[in-house]
């Protein structure tokens, strides 16, 4: 018999852009984004090419996202975690560590923010091109966050903070992009 655990699946990805970032309020005025995380996070043109992200630019500022899991997710295999981000610095020597925090809240279990660490900490990013597409070494979460059986309920919700926790003599504007989580498919009921 062919089981999941016996099979070297191909990994999919799923990418929470920031508009797509449950703790975004909305435009004020039409203009800024709100979000309701610490720090004064705000919406603003990157540069000039005529797109717009979160400008994370104080140490601590931070986002947050839920969702719930999604049921093709195997809880047997870990939850990598990449941040998309920009900036405006091209200084190599100038770099960026996002702390990524992962809870799950069961069904009727009172909703929180995200507090835990992952397993494999996201890495120090250092500055490649100004205004370049940046993505960070992954973050880990280790197999087993959840069970098989919490995962089929379709009931447990996945709490997230991204954070730009520590910014080494970077000075100019970091942007935040988005959220990549790579997971590992279940295909097969065992």
């Amino acid at each position: 018999m062919i089981r999941d655990r016996n099979v070297d699946w191909k990994t999919g990805r799923t990418y929470i852009g920031w508009k797509d970032l449950t703790g975004t309020i909305g435009c004020t005025g039409g203009t800024v984004f709100v979000w309701l995380d610490a720090g004064a996070v705000v919406a603003q043109e990157i540069s000039t090419t005529n797109l717009g992200a979160p400008l994370m630019e104080a140490a601590d500022d931070q986002l947050s996202h839920n969702m719930v899991v999604p049921q093709e997710w195997d809880p047997n295999y870990p939850l990598k975690f990449s941040v998309n981000w920009t900036h405006g610095s091209s200084t190599t020597g100038d770099s960026v560590t996002w702390l990524v925090l992962c809870d799950f809240k069961a069904e009727n279990v009172a909703l929180a923010a995200a507090s835990t660490a992952l397993d494999t900490v996201i890495a120090d990013d250092n500055v490649v091109t100004q205004w370049g597409n940046q993505w960070t070494p992954q973050g880990i979460k280790n197999a087993n966050w959840l069970t098989r059986a919490q995962v089929d309920s379709g009931r447990y919700q996945m709490v997230l903070s991204i954070e730009a926790a520590v910014l080494t003599d970077i000075t100019e504007d970091i942007h935040f992009l988005g959220l990549e989580i790579e997971f590992t498919r279940r295909m097969t009921k065992s």
